[in-house]
């Protein structure tokens, strides 16, 4: 959750219906010398709040800018089977779960004011001159896929990035940088043939797809990138993998309008639970 987004959406998937903590005012904040401790939510962040959501729907998180922590700080929540929810209570200082274990959890880092945060920090206001619109995102929003539910991206101002973020035990592909797929995720082509001047760089498990200037023309060019299981069972990787699917539009599409340079939705996958991050353009 980056500095500038105060509001953040997130359901649990229909096999993981109910949430733990079921108490709004309750959560589980992650100590790094305990593990996670349930616990108040107005004590883990001062002001926050839960929005319960209806059955079936999103659970929404508020974090008031003017009480945002100073560190970063990661709160928790659990999503359960029906038929174990009734029978399990977590302990008070969360354990890691076995490998069976019929829950998902989702984990929700809200990144600190501290000029010493290691999370992202706002963006500073666009100098003399410069275009507010010149690059959208802050620079470290990062996209994530989830199963069966691509993450669709569109880049329309030059001097983007799009930053991509595969789940634990998966793999990036292609894992080299100077290909990508083509637009319907079939098959692997030069990154220079797909996006003429656009380059990846890899660190720290994220992968930055930067756009430097728009394709020429009046058409859209397409590419996409996934997460495969790193497992070698390839019997159900293609059912495990997500996709990120990116548009950027050519040059002629970008001048005829305005807005945001990278929009979409963007989806964080956590073990079976997906939060939608509350961007202006997103759906939330």
């Amino acid at each position: 959750m980056p500095i500038g987004k105060d509001i953040l959406k997130f359901k649990c998937e229909d096999d993981f219906p109910t949430l733990e903590p079921e108490d709004k005012l309750q959560v589980y904040k992650q100590l790094s010398s305990t593990g996670a401790v349930k616990m108040a939510l107005n004590q883990a962040i001062n002001g926050a709040t839960l929005d319960p959501s209806i059955p079936g729907g999103e659970h929404t998180l508020n974090v008031p800018k003017d009480n945002r922590p100073r560190e970063d700080t990661t709160l928790i929540y659990y999503c359960w089977k029906k038929q174990s929810a009734e029978s399990h209570s977590l302990r008070t200082v969360d354990e890691k779960p076995p490998a069976a274990a019929p829950h998902c959890k989702v984990t929700v880092t809200v990144s600190g004011t501290s000029p010493q945060s290691s999370a992202e920090q706002e963006r500073p206001p666009p100098s003399e001159g410069e275009n507010e619109n010149h690059s959208s995102f802050p620079p470290n929003d990062i996209y994530r896929c989830a199963a069966g539910e691509p993450t669709e991206t569109t880049v329309s101002e030059p001097n983007s990035e799009v930053k991509m973020k595969c789940a634990d035990e998966f793999t990036f592909q292609p894992t080299e940088t100077s290909e990508a797929f083509d637009g319907e995720c079939a098959s692997i082509k030069s990154l220079a043939e797909l996006v003429p001047g656009a380059e990846r760089k890899d660190g720290h498990g994220i992968h930055s797809l930067r756009i430097p200037s728009l394709p020429e023309g009046s058409e859209s060019k397409a590419l996409c990138y996934q997460c495969q299981p790193a497992s070698n069972v390839e019997a159900k990787k293609d059912e495990k993998s997500c996709q990120f699917k990116i548009r950027v539009k050519p040059t002629a599409a970008a001048d005829s309008s305005a807005g945001r340079g990278v929009s979409g939705h963007s989806t964080l996958f956590l073990a079976g639970a997906v939060v939608a991050a509350g961007f202006a353009t997103a759906s939330e």
